[in-house]
């Protein structure tokens, strides 16, 4: 299990007013068959059901409602995504656009604390070897993740994370060795594993043999004195009868509380530093949604530079091949609902992200 301490309850940001509109954009009242007015007197007399079954409901709803994109990095005058509080209601609640992990994780959050649970966020690092089998190569600190004690008086902890874009968490996962939760399909699994991270040349002295034991060897030193989470997936291949696929980690992280002026330093490093993400490189929009009326399997539709596709399951097809960016923006339109200005093109005129007319 983990060595989390007891979360202490922390004051949101946004108001109960606030509060209630996001809960409204996610679509939690008709899910649930209350008004918003009932739900603002279950926030004012702090009866707000903070339980593990609303919790994996409201962030599966704020996973679905707000697509995972960085619009913004490419089609804006300032390049970057505004990752306050401020900015990441009016993006999402208000403009009903999406963001990135620190946009995205960040209003939830908040809009967690002001349901009344119990949460922090913390950091990790991303495979960026993910789509192979290759030993995994790590990112510097560049992912923001939640944990969550849903249960009052108890420490049980539970990794929440609604912001890595495809591939991610689309439940929360006890933060447990060897925990796992379906994906968004039966082909798809998470598990929590630990380890040192690749790279760490740190170790702990093994308890003294006896009182004469006083030098340092490598016979003294045994298991990594920093261990890590990691996020695995594992995907069933498209042939049943091969082998099983093998668990590929997705990033690391630790138990390390961080704020939010460290999310947005991140968000900077991430939005202008050459090599600190694919992001500033490709324009990319993910969003989630029902595969059918049971409303329990999920597919996602994927936007990358110049081509949409639709992955579920085991199964993938192209949707558009985009040639220009004119197009790009049309169908960014189409399929994700984010209404980009035409003249907006200009922004990303001369930049990576940029197509080239064919």
């Amino acid at each position: 299990m983990a060595s989390i301490s007891y979360i202490k309850s922390a004051p949101s940001v946004y108001t109960p007013t606030q509060v209630v509109q996001w809960l409204k954009a996610i679509g939690y009242p008709e899910t649930v068959g209350s008004s918003p007015d009932e739900l603002a007197t279950q926030l004012d007399e702090k009866k707000f059901p903070t339980t593990l079954e609303t919790l994996t409901l409201v962030s599966r709803l704020h996973l679905m409602a707000f697509p995972f994109e960085n619009l913004d990095m490419h089609y804006s005058p300032k390049h970057q995504l505004d990752v306050t509080a401020e900015g990441n209601f009016r993006r999402m609640v208000v403009e009903r656009k999406g963001s990135y992990c620190y946009g995205k994780n960040g209003l939830l959050l908040e809009m967690l604390r002001g349901l009344g649970y119990r949460t922090y966020a913390g950091q990790g690092r991303v495979n960026g070897l993910m789509m192979t089998d290759a030993p995994p190569k790590y990112s510097t600190i560049q992912h923001m993740v939640l944990f969550v004690q849903p249960s009052e008086g108890d420490k049980t902890t539970y990794l929440v994370d609604a912001g890595f874009g495809g591939g991610g968490l689309v439940r929360p996962i006890l933060l447990a060795e060897d925990a796992v939760v379906l994906g968004t399909t039966p082909t798809e699994k998470h598990r929590l594993k630990r380890g040192p991270h690749p790279e760490s040349v740190l170790g702990k002295l093994k308890p003294p043999s006896s009182s004469i034991e006083l030098s340092i060897t490598p016979s003294t030193i045994e298991d990594p004195a920093a261990l890590s989470w990691r996020l695995e997936v594992q995907r069933d291949r498209k042939d049943p009868s091969a082998p099983p696929a093998p668990w590929r980690a997705l990033f690391t992280f630790s138990e390390t509380e961080y704020f939010q002026s460290d999310f947005e330093l991140s968000s900077f490093y991430v939005s202008t530093h050459p090599d600190g993400s694919p992001f500033l490189q490709n324009v990319l929009c993910v969003k989630y949604f029902y595969v059918d009326d049971r409303k329990e399997d999920l597919g996602l539709m994927f936007l990358y530079r110049d081509e949409v596709k639709q992955h579920t399951g085991t199964t993938s097809q192209e949707v558009a091949k985009i040639k220009t960016e004119e197009e790009r923006i049309q169908k960014i339109r189409e399929f994700y609902g984010i209404d980009i200005d035409d003249a907006a093109i200009e922004h990303i005129r001369g930049r990576p992200g940029e197509l080239k007319d064919a």
